[in-house]
């Protein structure tokens, strides 16, 4: 085996030069035999039974054949163009380098089809009618190595998909065109025009989908700012655009306090004097005054202190008070700085909403795993100085106009 693994590629190098005479054949592999250096060299060509010994059974040897040959024209193609490079002081163009490559099959063109049609039949077998499998994806995968190393050699950039993909088909079309044309007739005049009219396509093909990709780039970047514009208006009040001389704002992301028990503290506030705000919640602190439970008020217990705020339930959340009571010094401390008198400033907005939940799990009896969530909040406070408001004018003293009747007219003329 060890033998077979170490002739077996020479004995393919060696039987290259004979395809374009014997074609991709087992007499190929047989006649290369005889080239072969010591101590592989045979006196007279390799028999059949040798060549299935080294290669497997069936169209093997022709089908490592052809897989050799594509090989070595990729790798002949690579150094001759990096020699065009070295030159020209640059790199070639793309035509260049698959005109070369349509160059190569000039030789071998009388059995080209024969080989592509070898190369997409597999190796397996259907049992009952012993007959193999066509498939298009060894014949693909050879105009994508093709493409890939067209666009490698052809620029300095790394190929994309979008390019790869529409330049192997279109070497493939025009690899067809090649072969669809007469053996006995030059193929390379037909066949550059052919490539030429292709490659105006694709560079037409590609313009567009470079547009297309800055469009749909630019129209996503809009699309997330928009949603990110959407975002902060969640939580936003219109007051500080309306009006931010006389505004100051605070803002606090993913606290972790329960959303239901802030957004209670948060109802009460809205609309207090920031100093009261600060007394009434020091006293919620000491457990001296109540937070009214109304809408998330679900099993939520009775105390008397919520009864000066038209309910009856209440609780002391000690956690969402210290959370609040730090948004409202630096929402004071804001307003420092724009000089406004924090005896003047009002709780105007207030505003709580849910943020994503924090995933943990707790371990129960039995070897169970429950699911252990925490609910946090974003919250944002808008602190303004109350509006000037103007006294209801009173009783109006103007005289209305008396409407004359006709008989007071008539006194008045007498």
């Amino acid at each position: 085996m060890a033998a077979h693994a170490s002739i077996r590629p020479l004995l393919l190098s060696y039987a290259l030069p004979h395809i374009p005479s014997h074609g991709f054949s087992s007499h190929a592999l047989s006649l290369a035999s005889l080239s072969l250096p010591a101590p592989y060299h045979y006196s007279a060509p390799l028999p059949a039974a040798g060549i299935v010994a080294l290669f497997g059974k069936g169209r093997e040897p022709e089908r490592a054949l052809v897989r050799e040959w594509l090989a070595e024209r990729r790798r002949k193609l690579e150094v001759e163009m990096k020699d065009v490079g070295k030159e020209k002081e640059g790199r070639p163009s793309l035509e260049q380098v698959l005109e070369r490559r349509l160059e190569m099959n000039e030789d071998v063109r009388p059995w080209l089809a024969d080989a592509f049609a070898l190369f997409s039949i597999t190796a397996t077998h259907i049992p009952v009618a012993n007959v193999g499998i066509k498939t298009p994806f060894p014949v693909l995968n050879h105009s994508l190595h093709i493409a890939d190393s067209a666009l490698s050699l052809s620029s300095s950039s790394r190929a994309n998909l979008h390019e790869s993909l529409p330049l192997s088909l279109l070497y493939l079309s025009t690899e067809l065109h090649q072969l669809s044309l007469p053996l006995n007739e030059p193929s390379m005049p037909s066949t550059r025009d052919f490539l030429k009219r292709r490659l105006e396509n694709y560079y037409e093909l590609q313009t567009k989908i470079d547009n297309a990709a800055f469009v749909g780039t630019t129209g996503w970047n809009a699309i997330r700012g928009g949603i990110k514009i959407i975002k902060m208006v969640r939580y936003a009040s219109a007051l500080v655009a309306a009006n931010p001389e006389k505004t100051s704002k605070s803002r606090g992301e993913y606290l972790r306090t329960h959303f239901k028990n802030m957004r209670e503290v948060a109802a009460v506030l809205s609309g207090m004097k920031l100093t009261k705000a600060y007394t009434y919640l020091a006293d919620v602190q000491e457990h001296k005054q109540v937070i009214p439970f109304r809408r998330y008020a679900g099993g939520i217990g009775r105390a008397s202190q919520a009864k000066q705020f038209g309910t009856t339930k209440g609780r002391w959340p000690e956690k969402s008070v210290r959370f609040i009571l730090r948004l409202l010094k630096n929402a004071e401390s804001n307003a420092e700085a724009k000089e406004i008198s924090a005896e003047e400033l009002v709780i105007k907005n207030i505003v709580v909403q849910q943020a994503p939940k924090t995933h943990r799990r707790t371990f129960r009896a039995h070897g169970r795993i429950n699911p252990y969530k925490g609910h946090p909040c974003h919250i944002e406070v808008v602190l303004a100085t109350p509006d000037v408001e103007v006294a209801k004018a009173g009783k109006s003293t103007v005289a209305t106009a008396r409407k004359e009747t006709p008989a007071t007219i008539q006194a008045i003329e007498a």
